[in-house]
């Protein structure tokens, strides 16, 4: 989304405020950005985990407090649940205990499972959090934009993304915003405005478009500039150290701006130092 003069209300068909911002959510899934509250899932954790440690002494010294009775019921309930569960009016608190802690540990799994969810999402750029401030505050839902501002770090995207690298993210923010105002070109529409809103969309997939030939264009002029460079050092030995040099300085700018796994860089890297070695020696 990208900022454009100034709007109606989205839908003339809901009132102003949450009804506007939930339908431009559920059109533009890059709107839908949310806090992880990172904080209050790590103050559950530690909860949920110091219950069930303590769930698991009182059961550890239940199950030996009925081995150790003396009564033949409780004596039983190492090998039959079934029954620990119909004897449950014997002086045993092993089937209370057993069921808290199915309990507990169905919200720890559950805890994860969300916390593995949220950590798998991207971050939104700066341009997404202004956009859905601005459109907050046009609904009167914000006076200022504090809560996008102040908790940025916490904030997620539920937009789904095949890549979320630096360069990615540059196509994004920065690099869009620029090329919104040169070119004013991928828009769903040309020109194409949010109804109601100061905003333009853009369609994810030419985005997604864009970065992937930013990136091809990136990791084709690196190693040609590596190899113009050789030509200008007269010494083989010089050459060599170079070559060594630029490998570890391409494989590093490859791990900062893109996604690329550690396997395909090494080829990337071998492949090309090869070439450079036999363009040297040759």
């Amino acid at each position: 989304m990208e900022e454009l003069g100034t709007g109606r209300n989205p839908s003339p068909n809901l009132p102003t405020g949450y009804a506007q911002i939930a339908y431009l959510m559920a059109l533009y899934p890059e709107m839908t950005i949310v806090r992880r509250f990172g904080y209050l899932n790590s103050l559950n954790f530690l909860r949920l985990q110091a219950q069930l440690s303590d769930l698991l002494v009182q059961l550890r010294d239940q199950q030996r407090a009925d081995s150790e009775s003396g009564d033949q019921i409780r004596q039983t309930f190492s090998i039959s649940f079934q029954e620990m569960a119909t004897a449950r009016d014997t002086d045993s608190l092993q089937y209370d205990t057993m069921e808290a802690l199915g309990r507990a540990l169905a919200e720890y799994a559950a805890a994860v499972q969300q916390k593995a969810f949220f950590d798998r999402l991207s971050k939104p750029t700066r341009r997404e959090i202004d956009s859905l401030g601005s459109v907050l505050t046009q609904q009167g839902i914000l006076t200022e934009e504090n809560w996008l501002t102040e908790n940025r770090e916490d904030l997620v995207v539920l937009a789904e993304r095949d890549h979320d690298d630096r360069i990615t993210r540059s196509v994004r923010g920065g690099l869009l915003a620029i090329f919104h105002r040169v070119v004013q070109v991928f828009k769903r529409g040309s020109p194409w405005t949010v109804p109601g809103t100061d905003l333009s969309a853009y369609a994810e997939d030419k985005l997604s478009l864009a970065s992937r030939i930013l990136s091809s264009v990136i990791a084709a002029i690196v190693p040609t500039v590596g190899l113009l460079a050789l030509t200008k050092i007269p010494s083989k030995a010089m050459c060599l150290l170079f070559i060594g040099g630029y490998a570890i300085a391409f494989s590093a700018l490859l791990a900062v701006l893109t996604s690329a796994k550690q396997t395909d860089v090494f080829i990337l890297m071998v492949s090309w130092m090869t070439v450079a070695v036999v363009f040297v020696t040759n």
